[in-house]
């Protein structure tokens, strides 16, 4: 029979086994829907008038009514693919709560995160049409960097607001303070 600390360990290479295999297995086709779903928003926020917008797997073409068209490429270290892993690797070792309580913690970090991203590609995008590529690029690289851990510790958060319980709710004091004696 293994230990606790076996099991423990088990465990752990096995959530990091599938975050690999999940990475390698989802990456190309969750980037594709990335493009997709960024496009969508800008043309939401922006309408047709400012650019010509296009959807090639794991990019997105982009031809501004004014300037030079340019393709932004989304790479596998700009999709929310190994920030969503995390997430999803961080809930499989949390400590024991109820199934669906974790799944709709999970699903609420996951949904966070994927939209935080969307956001991210969306915005840097409208940078681009506005002020040229160099801007999209300096965007992308400094407020998508900070904007980047904002959503997965965001994400992060709501998974824990979700997943441990509220004392309020609960009965139990809102604060516990033993004096010293």
């Amino acid at each position: 029979m293994l230990s606790r600390t076996q099991v423990v360990f088990l465990k752990v290479l096995f959530v990091i086994g599938g975050s690999i295999l999940g990475f390698i297995l989802c990456e190309a086709w969750y980037r594709s829907l990335e493009a997709r779903l960024s496009i969508d928003v800008v043309r939401y926020f922006q309408g047709h008038q400012s650019a010509t917008l296009g959807s090639i797997p794991h990019s997105i073409a982009v031809r501004p009514d004014h300037g030079s068209g340019f393709l932004a490429i989304i790479t596998p270290s700009c999709s929310a693919t190994a920030s969503i892993l995390a997430i999803g690797c961080l809930a499989s070792l949390s400590p024991r709560f109820g199934r669906l309580r974790r799944l709709i913690a999970t699903v609420v970090a996951i949904t966070a995160v994927a939209m935080g991203n969307i956001a991210r590609i969306a915005l840097s995008i409208i940078v681009g049409v506005h002020r040229g590529i160099s801007s999209l690029v300096l965007f992308h690289d400094w407020v998508g960097g900070v904007m980047t851990f904002v959503y997965t510790l965001g994400g992060y958060v709501l998974m824990l607001v979700v997943l441990l319980p509220n004392r309020r709710r609960s009965g139990a004091p809102a604060e516990v303070f033993v004096a010293p004696t």
